[in-house]
């Protein structure tokens, strides 16, 4: 049923005073509302010395002309309405009286103008679950007024869609239920972190299963060629749980500590991955080694550095391993590398030389990072295995993607990390994420990698037949200049 348009809405604005600061708000709210050509019922716009208020207040809720009353919340409207006091406690005694009546009533609309700083929304007992707008955050308050507007002009809110086709993806099996955007907003408007904690890790736990339980019958093809095929194509579902993934990771700014729950994460799915031993291990392997980039690329962007130092310097659990703790390299999958590889060759008909960071470059999540983001933490972990503290001879990472900088070799997003390195501000961001101590200390390390690069003794790191290897700092910027200009 269309709901019926209101050419004139007029309301009431029911409010307790507080401060005289409040007040100016509320007044403020009110003539916003007449600016835009809603007529308004506030008693400081229509009461004058010597007029009674609560007569005032009593002909306002109760006149046909008034379209909607709104109840604009704070702590001590709820104290007034629930103990009914003063006009607050005689508007309560004539409104919950029409909410009792009419529980379908549109009329009254609770509208939360202000919460305290647990985000504790104050409404009175009387008004129960009613729905209400939120005008109490700053960073929503336009689009929850145009939510109020509408619905005082008796426009639809939410418009429902023309009923259409069920779609053919209906009939096809279904491996997993990935969640939404939407669902994981919730973070967003719980206020209650330990329950955000609580949920974080619930959702990390599933994507984890969802990961480890996932199968599909492509991979029993014995045809080489079509066995290539169908590896992209389970490839290309997984991504479904990467970009799951991806979205939770997003909100984890609302959780308490959010790098152990994830290192948690990425340990328990490799010590699984490693005990399973399936045919899709290699697949998971590879997809476990694209999270972890994304992750660093993610915290990098944000400047959480102490947060990227703690990935990079933790000890992880490793099964097949002695000593069983090792660092983050275990989540390098190279070895794991090489049906994915032929597979994109074979695909495309060209000898690229890193089919999968090919892959990952193309089917890139750009609307969580760029593909310099991502390039850069690939070369971040790369360099962090060359300069960290304590070195770690065991620690091994190829930066797979380094080919694939805006220059071809990464060249340049790296140069500008390493020539703001001659400033102190990202000399100390430096000595944070390559986990020194001192600046001293970094800059020791520093000297000894530049020298072992200028006489040669330092490992090459490059692709065969290509011309530039990984970038390290020391190759644009000298140890004589770090921290040179404030």
């Amino acid at each position: 049923m269309a709901t019926p348009k209101i050419e004139k809405p007029k309301v009431f604005i029911s409010y307790a005073w507080t401060s005289d600061a409040y007040v100016n708000k509320v007044a403020e709210f009110a003539s916003s509302l007449v600016r835009i050509g809603i007529d308004v019922l506030f008693d400081k716009f229509e009461l004058k010395p010597g007029n009674e208020l609560n007569n005032f207040m009593e002909r306002s809720i109760k006149d046909p002309t008034v379209t909607n009353v709104l109840i604009l919340l704070n702590k001590t409207y709820q104290e007034k309405a629930d103990n009914r006091e003063g006009g607050v406690g005689k508007e309560t005694q004539i409104l919950s009286e029409k909410l009792y009546n009419d529980v379908d009533q549109t009329k009254i609309i609770p509208v939360v103008f202000e919460k305290d700083e647990n985000g504790t929304i104050f409404k009175p007992v009387y008004l129960g679950s009613r729905f209400y707008i939120d005008l109490s955050n700053s960073d929503t308050y336009d689009s929850e007024f145009r939510l109020l507007v509408k619905s005082l002009c008796g426009e639809t809110v939410y418009r429902k869609p023309e009923l259409g086709s069920i779609p053919s993806w209906v009939t096809e099996a279904i491996t997993f239920e990935p969640k939404t955007s939407v669902q994981l907003s919730s973070f967003r408007k719980q206020a209650n972190r330990d329950l955000n904690d609580q949920n974080f890790i619930g959702l990390l736990d599933e994507i984890k299963n969802n990961i480890l339980q996932y199968r599909s019958d492509a991979l029993s093809n014995a045809n080489r060629n079509e066995y290539y095929v169908n590896y992209l194509k389970c490839y290309s579902e997984l991504l479904l749980f990467r970009n799951e993934y991806l979205e939770l990771i997003k909100n984890s700014i609302f959780v308490n500590s959010p790098e152990k729950k994830i290192a948690d994460f990425f340990e328990k799915l490799r010590s699984k991955l490693y005990v399973l031993q399936s045919p899709y291990s290699n697949l998971n392997s590879v997809l476990l080694h694209e999270l972890f980039i994304y992750t660093i690329a993610f915290f990098y962007k944000i400047r959480k550095y102490e947060v990227v130092a703690y990935f990079l310097r933790k000890k992880y659990y490793s099964a097949e391993r002695q000593p069983a703790l090792s660092t983050f390299g275990v989540f390098y999958s190279g070895s794991n590398h090489s049906t994915l590889d032929e597979a994109v060759r074979a695909r495309d008909n060209k000898q690229y030389h890193t089919g999968v960071g090919q892959y990952w470059i193309e089917n890139l999540q750009l609307d969580f990072c760029s593909k310099e983001d991502f390039v850069f933490a690939d070369v971040l972990c790369f360099n962090y295995s060359q300069f960290c503290e304590p070195l770690d001879l065991d620690m091994h990472w190829f930066p797979i993607t380094y080919i694939y900088g805006p220059d071809g070799y990464g060249k340049s997003i790296w140069r500008m990390f390493a020539e703001k390195l001659k400033t102190k501000e990202t000399l100390r961001e430096a000595i944070i994420l390559f986990n020194h101590k001192t600046e001293n200390g970094f800059i020791t390390r520093y000297k000894q990698v530049e020298s072992d690069y200028q006489k040669g003794q330092l490992r090459d790191w490059r692709y065969p037949g290509v011309w530039e290897s990984a970038p390290l700092l020391c190759q644009f910027t000298k140890s004589e200049d770090l921290g040179k200009y404030d």
